[in-house]
């Protein structure tokens, strides 16, 4: 049986569902296929700060959309 990923719910997600809205605070809204690339961005962050496979973070906060919606 294959594990799947969080990753693999996003990529899932923006391929079925693409120009929906996945996200919505406000007046701030993020498709699926956005969402996606936000993700992508963050993950490419990360690596380049020297976090990779099997390390561990975090974020506590409150919701807020702002961890998420570019600008």
């Amino acid at each position: 049986m294959r594990s799947f990923t969080v990753y693999d719910i996003f990529q899932r997600n923006a391929a079925i569902h693409g120009s929906r809205i996945a996200l919505v605070c406000n007046e701030n809204r993020i498709t699926f296929s956005d969402l996606l690339l936000q993700v992508n961005a963050l993950a490419g962050g990360m690596k380049q700060q020297g976090i990779g496979k099997g390390d561990r973070i975090a974020i506590l906060s409150y919701n807020c959309h702002c961890f998420i919606l570019p600008g």
